[in-house]
C-alpha cells in the first residue's frame, strides 16, 4: 500500500444532493489524514473535525473552487456507461465546447474530435459537456431515449463498478435522482479545472496528460503541507453561501482531487464483519454489536442515494461476500429508536474496525454524536465518504487512487472492496470460458 508522505492531508467526504435546500442539504465532513509519530510515512489517523451544510450547488461549488492541495470523495456518480456514451454522441466534441482546461493527451488538439484517439480525460469532459448542455428535461429525455432501445431486463445498465458494488444504475431516476446527481455534478466538476479520478489519473509517477505548471502538484499533494489560514477560514466561510475565486480555476489542477464514494457500501462491510464472524470482532467483547440488524430484515431509505439491484442483473458476476442492503439507519420522516440505535452501534463498528478496513483508525470527536443525532443519516454517509476518500489519498497517483487501469475509461468506486470485487470477477469469468 502507497501511504502518505510527510504532514497532514484535507480530506473532504461529500454526502451530495442534486437540489440541496432548506429540508436536504449536501453534507461535507471536513478531516485531516494524519500520519504515524512512529512511521510518518503511513497514516495514523482520520481525525473528522467538523461537519458542514452546504444549501445550494453554489456553495458547493465554491467548495470545490477552493485551492488545494485536498482530496474529496463524493458520494454521486461521476459518469455513465461507455454504451450509452455512446449510443447518444456523447463521444462527439460539441461543435460549441468551450476551451478546455490544458493539454491532456499526446494528440494533437486536431484529434479531439475522434472518440477512437481520445484520452479517458478527454472523453469524460466530452461526455461532461454534452450533459451539461442539457436543460433537466431534454437530459432525461435523452436517457429515456437510450432506455426504450434496449431489450427488457436491460433498460438501465450498469457501469461495472456499479455491478460489483451492487449499486443502481447512473441511469436511474427511480426513488432516488441518481441521473439527476449526475447531471448537476459533473458540469461544477469539470468547469472548476480539479483532477477527477480515474479519468485524469496518469499513474505510475507519469505526468502525461498534466499542464507542465501544475505537474509538481501531484507529487506536492504527498508532501508535508499545513492548511494556510487562509484555506481553512475559506472551506468555513461556504456555509454562509459565500464563493471564492480561484485564479487557477481555468487550469487543470491536480492539487484538487475527487473520487467517486459509495458510503453504503462501508455500513455493509461493518455488517459483514459480524455476519462473517470476523477474527477481529469474533475474539474482542467490544466487536460489532449483536443488536446491529441483518440486511435481511432491513429495507433502504429512500433519501440515500439506494443503489442496490435494480431490474437488471449485475452485468459482471460479483462476489457474494458482503450483504446485499445496509441496515436501516435512516428515518424519512420522524426518527425511530431502533434507526438511531443502528446509527449508535455503526459508528462504534467503525471506529473499531476502520484501521482493519481502510488502514488508519477513525477520530470522531464531536462529531460523533452528530453521526447518532442525525435522522436522515446524511453526516454517517459524509463521514464514511471521508473513511473511502482517505483511502484512496493513501494509494497515490501512482496507483491510480486505488482504482483498475482498465476502469480508467468508464468510472470507479473507490473502496479497497473494489479491488477484491474485481479480482473475483475476473476470476469468475476467466473459470466461464
Amino acid at each position: 500500500m502507497q501511504a502518505i508522505v510527510g504532514g497532514e492531508q484535507r480530506i473532504l467526504g461529500v454526502d451530495f444532493s442534486s437540489a440541496p435546500g432548506k429540508n436536504k442539504a449536501i453534507t461535507v465532513a471536513v478531516a485531516n489524514l494524519q500520519p504515524a509519530k512512529s512511521q510518518p510515512e503511513r497514516a495514523a489517523a482520520l481525525l473528522v473535525q467538523r461537519v458542514t451544510l452546504l444549501r445550494s450547488l453554489d456553495a458547493f461549488a465554491a467548495l470545490v473552487a477552493q485551492a488545494g492541495p485536498w482530496l474529496m470523495g463524493i458520494d454521486a456518480p461521476f459518469s455513465q456507461p461507455l454504451p450509452l456514451v455512446a449510443a447518444l454522441g456523447w463521444d462527439r466534441t460539441p461543435a460549441t465546447a468551450p476551451a478546455a482546461h490544458g493539454p491532456c493527451q499526446h494528440e494533437s488538439a486536431s484529434t479531439s474530435d475522434n472518440s477512437a484517439t481520445q484520452r479517458p480525460c478527454d472523453a469524460w469532459r466530452t461526455a461532461a459537456l454534452h450533459a451539461a448542455a442539457l436543460q433537466p428535461p431534454a437530459f432525461k429525455a435523452e436517457l429515456q431515449r437510450f432506455c426504450d432501445g434496449q431489450p427488457p431486463g436491460h433498460k438501465h445498465l450498469k457501469r461495472r463498478c456499479d455491478a460489483l458494488a451492487g449499486a443502481v444504475s447512473p441511469i436511474s431516476s427511480v426513488r432516488t435522482p441518481v441521473a439527476q446527481m449526475y447531471h448537476r455534478l459533473v458540469p461544477i466538476l469539470e468547469q472548476a479545472g480539479v483532477c477527477v479520478a480515474p479519468f485524469m489519473c496518469s499513474g505510475d509517477g507519469d505526468t502525461t496528460g498534466m499542464l507542465p505548471a501544475h505537474a509538481a502538484m501531484m507529487s506536492d499533494l504527498h508532501e508535508p503541507t499545513a492548511m494556510s489560514e487562509a484555506t481553512e477560514a475559506a472551506l468555513s466561510s461556504v456555509t454562509a453561501g459565500a464563493t471564492a475565486s480561484n485564479p487557477n480555476i481555468q487550469q487543470l489542477d491536480h492539487s484538487r482531487i475527487v473520487v467517486e464514494v459509495y458510503p453504503s457500501l462501508v455500513a455493509r462491510r461493518l455488517v459483514a464483519l459480524h455476519l462473517q464472524g470476523h477474527e477481529q470482532a469474533a475474539t474482542s467483547s467490544a466487536g460489532l454489536p449483536q443488536a446491529l440488524p441483518t440486511p435481511a430484515a432491513t429495507s433502504h431509505s429512500s433519501s440515500t442515494r439506494k443503489r442496490a439491484r435494480h431490474e437488471q442483473a449485475p452485468a459482471q458476476p460479483a462476489p457474494a461476500s458482503l450483504p446485499r442492503h445496509a441496515p436501516a439507519y435512516k428515518s424519512n420522516s420522524k426518527d425511530s429508536a431502533s434507526s438511531a440505535a443502528t446509527r449508535q452501534r455503526l459508528v462504534q463498528a467503525a471506529k473499531e474496525h476502520c484501521s482493519s478496513l481502510y488502514g488508519f483508525e477513525l477520530q470522531l470527536g464531536d462529531v460523533e454524536e452528530q453521526c447518532v443525532a442525525d435522522s436522515k443519516g446524511d453526516v454517517l454517509d459524509a463521514v464514511f465518504a471521508a473513511m473511502q476518500a482517505g483511502w484512496a489519498c493513501m494509494q497515490g497517483p501512482g496507483a491510480h487512487y486505488g482504482a483498475p487501469v482498465e476502469v480508467q475509461a468508464e468510472g470507479w468506486i473507490y473502496d479497497p472492496w473494489m479491488a477484491v470485487a474485481y479480482a473475483q470477477s475476473n476470476a469468475l469469468q476467466g473459470q466461464s470460458l
